[in-house]
C-alpha cells in the first residue's frame, strides 16, 4: 500500500496500489479525491461535502464596515451639541435680559427696565382721570414690566399712607378700590403676601402673588410708592417670576425720584 494524504483534513491514508489514479473517499472526512500514482500529490475533484462536515470560515478574513455606525454616531452627536448650543443659549438670554434706561419727560424719576421701554398713556378709574408711564416685555419668556404714575386728587387724605398704598394695590389687581372706611383685610390665598414698607425714604407696599399650579397663572409682583400726592405702581408678571431674579431686583431698586415730593397745587385767592 501507498500513503496518500486527504487535501481536507491532511489524514494519512493507505490506499493499495490498484486504486491509484482512482477516486477514493477519505474515510475521516469524506471527502472524494483522486489518489495520485506517488500518493503525495492527489487531485481533489469536485465534490459537494455535507453541511455539517463543510469548513467554516473564519470572520475575522473579511471584517465587516463599520463606515454606517461612524456616520450615525456623527450625525447624533451633531444634533445633541446643536440642542445642547440652542439651550445654552437660551438660557444664557433668559438670565441676562437688556436693561433700558427710562426717566419721566418731567424729569421727576428714573430707572432701568428689562427689554425696550416704551412709554403708555391710559385712561384713569374712579377718581384718577389720566394714567401715564412706561411697559416694556420680553416675548420669548412672556415678561412684562411697566411703571404707572398718576396724582391724586387736591382731596385726598394723604394722613393714613399705609390705607392708600393697599388701595392702589387693590385697585391694580381687581380694578376696584376698597371703600376707605374698612380696614385692609389680609388675604386668605397663601400664594398672596402684602409687605408694609419703604422706598428712599417714601412710603410704599410690597404685593407679591405666586404662580397657581392649577389655573397656570401668571406670577405678579407690584410695589407702589407714596411721593407727595403722587402714586408710582411698578408691576412686574410673567410665569416663572420670582423676586430675587437679578433683574427683576434691579428692576425695582432701581427706581429713583429725582425731583423730591410734587409742590402742593396752589389755590387761587
Amino acid at each position: 500500500m501507498n500513503p496518500s494524504i486527504c487535501p481536507n483534513c491532511r489524514e494519512s491514508l493507505d490506499v493499495p496500489a490498484e486504486l491509484r489514479g482512482r477516486d477514493v473517499r477519505c474515510a475521516g472526512c469524506g471527502t472524494v479525491f483522486t489518489a495520485g500514482a506517488s500518493g503525495f500529490a492527489p487531485t481533489v475533484l469536485p465534490t459537494r461535502m455535507p453541511r455539517s462536515q463543510q469548513p467554516v470560515e473564519s470572520e475575522s478574513v473579511q471584517p465587516k464596515s463599520n463606515r454606517t455606525v461612524w456616520v450615525l454616531l456623527f450625525f447624533t452627536g451633531l444634533i445633541a451639541g446643536g440642542m445642547t448650543a440652542a439651550c445654552a443659549g437660551f438660557f444664557t438670554w433668559s438670565t441676562n435680559p437688556k436693561m433700558s434706561p427710562v426717566s419721566a419727560e418731567d424729569g421727576r424719576f428714573k430707572l432701568e427696565m428689562p427689554g425696550d421701554a416704551k412709554s403708555i398713556t391710559l385712561d384713569g378709574a374712579g377718581d384718577i382721570a389720566v394714567v401715564k408711564g412706561f411697559e416694556s416685555s420680553r416675548a420669548m419668556s412672556h415678561d412684562r414690566y411697566y411703571i404707572k404714575y398718576y396724582d391724586l386728587p387736591a382731596n385726598a387724605d394723604l394722613k393714613d399712607s399705609e390705607a392708600i398704598l393697599y388701595g392702589e394695590i387693590q385697585r391694580e389687581i381687581t380694578g376696584m378700590k376698597p371703600d376707605p372706611k374698612d380696614p385692609p383685610k389680609p388675604d386668605p390665598d397663601p400664594r398672596v403676601k402684602h409687605r408694609i414698607t419703604t422706598h428712599d425714604g417714601y412710603p410704599a407696599h410690597d404685593y407679591w402673588r405666586e404662580v397657581d399650579p392649577l389655573t397656570m397663572q401668571d406670577a405678579t409682583i407690584l410695589r407702589a410708592i407714596l411721593v407727595g400726592r403722587r402714586v408710582y405702581l411698578l408691576g412686574a408678571k410673567g410665569p416663572g417670576m420670582q423676586p430675587q431674579m437679578w433683574w427683576v431686583m434691579r428692576f425695582f431698586k432701581s427706581f429713583e425720584v429725582a425731583e423730591g415730593p410734587a409742590p402742593e397745587e396752589k389755590k387761587e385767592p
